[in-house]
């Protein structure tokens, strides 16, 4: 009798546990999505230059290396030659620098050159390796 009842209980415990468990999950993964559905919607109104410039922003802001608002972009492109291998900086400065003839001189810059980066970004970042050397250092 008591061996039985205690774990029906504790089952029952355990099942209403994982339950809670899932459903703060399932919030999460939908708040999530949200912002990310929402991140989309205003990256997608903004002009080509601006949507690759703000991209690359992300991708870094997320790998630890935000763009403090005071920056310039071609402040924030040197501080990333403190932190990143030569390719990856390279790729930052080039976006940026573009970026800023774009935004403040009126240049128009070569996209396909500028998303071809950012895919190049994106790809060193999603790799291991790159990212963990450039973490720290």
């Amino acid at each position: 009798g008591t061996v039985a009842h205690f774990s029906r209980s504790f089952i029952g415990w355990f099942a209403g546990l994982l339950f809670y468990a899932v459903l703060i999950f399932l919030g999460w993964l939908s708040w999530n999505g949200v912002k990310h559905w929402r991140q989309r919607q205003r990256l997608a109104k903004l002009p080509p230059m601006q949507r690759i410039y703000q991209q690359m922003l992300l991708i870094l802001s997320v790998q630890g290396y935000p763009k403090h608002p005071a920056q310039t972009p071609g402040e924030y492109a040197q501080t990333a030659r403190q932190h990143h291998p030569e390719p990856i900086a390279q790729g930052i400065e080039q976006i940026s620098l573009a970026y800023a003839g774009w935004r403040y001189g009126e240049k128009s810059a070569e996209l396909n050159q500028l998303q071809q980066q950012l895919r190049s970004l994106r790809q060193a970042f999603s790799s291991q390796g790159v990212a963990r050397s450039t973490r720290g250092g």
